[in-house]
């Protein structure tokens, strides 16, 4: 009884401490061929830990990225830093690409791919028209 009452504690306590927050964004390419993809991030503050995928509109797989840095720029004091994060993308067990994204606050400036395979860069920009859910992601 007492192994019983100690497991419903601890299954009950845990979520309080777990602060998972998502972000979701819905991404568009620039130029003629329309490429759109939905980047999900997820991070715990607590302890430190982050994830985050990519799904491209016209694929079911989810591909794992991870977050490896953040740049801060103070611009301007008073206003929100401007933030650079740059995810690694992991495929087959190996790094194939980076994706790059410029934020300041709610704003985002950029958001780039490059693949390491074939050198090219793709640029994309915020697609505000998209409907997010966070049930669905991004529905083009």
């Amino acid at each position: 009884m007492k192994k019983i009452l100690a497991l419903v504690i601890l299954i009950y306590s845990v979520p309080a401490y777990c602060e998972v927050s998502v972000e979701d964004y819905c991404f568009a390419s620039v130029g003629e061929k329309s490429v759109r993809f939905e980047l999900r991030t997820y991070f715990d503050d607590s302890v430190k830990w982050s994830g985050a995928f990519v799904k491209y509109e016209k694929s079911k797989e989810l591909i794992p990225v991870v977050l490896e840095s953040v740049k801060e720029d103070v611009t301007e004091e008073g206003r929100p830093a401007e933030l650079t994060r740059k995810w690694l993308e992991i495929s087959g067990g190996a790094v194939t690409g980076e994706y790059e994204m410029t934020s300041q606050g709610a704003n985002i400036e950029s958001m780039s791919y490059k693949g390491y395979k074939n050198k090219k860069t793709f640029d994309f920009q915020f697609d505000a028209n998209s409907q997010r859910t966070n049930s669905m992601g991004c529905n083009w």
